[in-house]
C-alpha cells in the first residue's frame, strides 16, 4: 500500500494523488480527473496569453528610446542600460517563481504580476 506524504494511506478506488500532481492544490486535497484538466489547461492558456501581452511591454521602450533621450537627456549608456534593466529583472527573480507559486498558489501569483505590471505601465 503507497503511502501519501501526510500519513493518509492510499485506498482502493481513490484517484492515484502520487502519479498527477496537481498545480496549486492544498495537501490532502481532491479533484477529479476532468476537472484538474480543465483548471490546468485554463491556468496554461492564461500564462501564454499573458506572456503574449508582455511583449509589447518589453519592446515598446525601444521604439521611443530617441525621445526618451532627448526629453531626460540621458546618455546612450543610460539608454541601454533602461532597456537591458527588465530581461535583467526577469532573469534575478525568475528564481523566487516557484517558491511563490508553491507558498501562495500560481493564480494568485500571476494575478499579482499583472496587478504590479499594470501599474507600472
Amino acid at each position: 500500500m503507497l503511502e501519501r506524504s501526510d500519513a493518509t494511506p492510499h485506498r482502493p478506488g481513490d484517484p492515484d494523488l502520487l502519479g498527477d500532481p496537481l498545480i496549486d492544490v492544498e495537501p490532502g486535497a481532491r479533484a477529479t480527473p476532468a476537472a484538474g484538466a480543465l483548471a490546468r489547461l485554463i491556468l496554461g492558456a492564461s500564462i501564454v496569453l499573458i506572456s503574449l501581452n508582455l511583449r509589447p511591454v518589453f519592446s515598446s521602450l525601444a521604439a521611443l528610446l530617441p525621445e526618451v533621450m532627448r526629453g531626460t537627456g540621458a546618455s546612450p549608456a543610460t539608454a541601454s542600460l533602461m532597456t537591458t534593466l527588465p530581461v535583467l529583472c526577469l532573469g534575478l527573480f525568475s528564481p523566487l517563481a516557484p517558491k511563490l507559486a508553491q507558498r501562495l498558489g500560481a493564480e494568485r501569483i500571476v494575478l499579482g504580476c499583472l496587478l504590479v505590471l499594470a501599474a507600472g505601465t
